[in-house]
């Protein structure tokens, strides 16, 4: 999965709000471990898979993950992926 060339791919496939991955990428905040073991699990799922099972993850609940991924009005750190400090 490139962050660079499908970043909604990436925050559908993790259920992660666009604005914690722009946050994480540009190290304004840290990952947290559990964030980063689901970003692992994803990336194997991924390179085995293929894009199969990141169309299956963007697909899956679309509406549902919709306004949470795209939600983009002064969000706060989301504590399940980022935190302030690096641990």
């Amino acid at each position: 999965m490139s962050v660079d060339n499908d970043t909604v791919a990436l925050c559908y496939t993790l259920v992660m709000p666009k604005q914690s991955l722009e946050r994480l990428i540009k190290e304004e905040t840290y990952p947290t471990s559990g964030g980063l073991e689901k970003i692992q699990q994803s990336l194997v799922n991924r390179y085995v898979y293929g894009m199969v099972y990141v169309d299956s993850c963007v697909n899956d609940k679309k509406d549902d993950k919709d306004w949470l991924i795209n939600n983009s009005v002064n969000e706060p750190v989301n504590p399940i992926w980022e935190q302030i400090a690096h641990e």
